[in-house]
């Protein structure tokens, strides 16, 4: 699933703390993610957009377990606020990757997860999300950020559904 972000592998720690914080509708991009977005080169800065096609996000709190979180928590060694958990989809590309949506360093942030030898949370990646949120949703816009925020490009989509 290396359709967003590199994957990079960690050095394990011990477990940390994960607080599930889901029924928030005060966070903006946790309360209007869900749903299927389409590559808009046209909103991005710069015009440029590697992520061609559409994304998917479907919400599902069985799609990260418990033992997973507190192991991404420990990883990251700090407290992580989850806001979101499921299932993130290329549509008609690489399939599906487990995601949550938390902040890192006061950023949102959206984590992937992908199989590392039989473990399918053993390696994780991300990017910085913003959604700007409309008054009717099916003119919201989502940007993510690859890489360093300094440099990184931010990647434009329209809502589809």
């Amino acid at each position: 699933m290396r359709w967003i972000a590199a994957l990079a592998l960690l050095i394990p720690t011990p477990d940390g703390e994960a607080e599930l914080d889901l029924l928030n509708k005060e966070n903006v991009v946790a309360s209007r993610l869900e749903g299927a977005w389409k590559a808009s080169p046209d909103l991005s800065p710069g015009g440029v957009n590697p992520v061609p096609g559409e994304l998917s996000f479907t919400y599902n709190r069985e799609a990260v377990p418990p033992a997973a979180l507190r192991k991404l928590a420990g990883r990251a060694k700090v407290k992580l606020t989850i806001y979101a958990i499921g299932k993130a989809t290329r549509i008609g590309k690489d399939g599906e990757a487990p995601f949550v949506l938390t902040f890192w360093n006061g950023n949102p942030s959206l984590l992937l997860f992908e199989d590392d030898q039989g473990d399918p949370f053993g390696k994780w990646g991300g990017c910085r999300v913003a959604l700007a949120r409309a008054k009717d949703s099916k003119n919201d816009i989502l940007y993510l950020t690859v890489g360093d925020h300094e440099i990184g490009p931010s990647l434009a989509f329209e809502r589809i559904r």
